[in-house]
C-alpha cells in the first residue's frame, strides 16, 4: 500500500507542475469563473490523486509499524 500510495503522491506532484506549466505558456487559464478544460481536468487530478495517495500512504506506513512491532513482540 505505501508504494501505491507514493505513486498517487507522484501522480498529484505531475497533476500540480503540469498545470503550473502550461499555465505559465498560456494553454490553461484560470478565469474569473474557473480553470479552463486542461485546468478541469488537471486541478481536481491533483486532489484525487493527492488524497487516495496520502490515504493508501498513511495505511501503509500503519501496516508496516504494526508488523515491525508484532516482529519485536514475537
Amino acid at each position: 500500500m505505501l508504494r501505491i500510495g507514493l505513486t498517487g503522491f507522484g501522480l498529484s506532484a505531475a497533476c500540480a507542475l503540469l498545470l503550473t506549466l502550461l499555465s505559465a505558456v498560456g494553454f490553461a487559464h484560470f478565469g474569473p469563473c474557473g480553470p479552463d478544460l486542461v485546468g478541469l481536468v488537471l486541478f481536481p487530478g491533483f486532489f484525487i490523486f493527492g488524497g487516495f495517495g496520502l490515504l493508501l500512504s498513511l495505511a501503509g506506513v500503519l501496516k508496516l509499524g504494526l508488523q515491525k512491532l508484532r516482529h519485536r513482540i514475537d
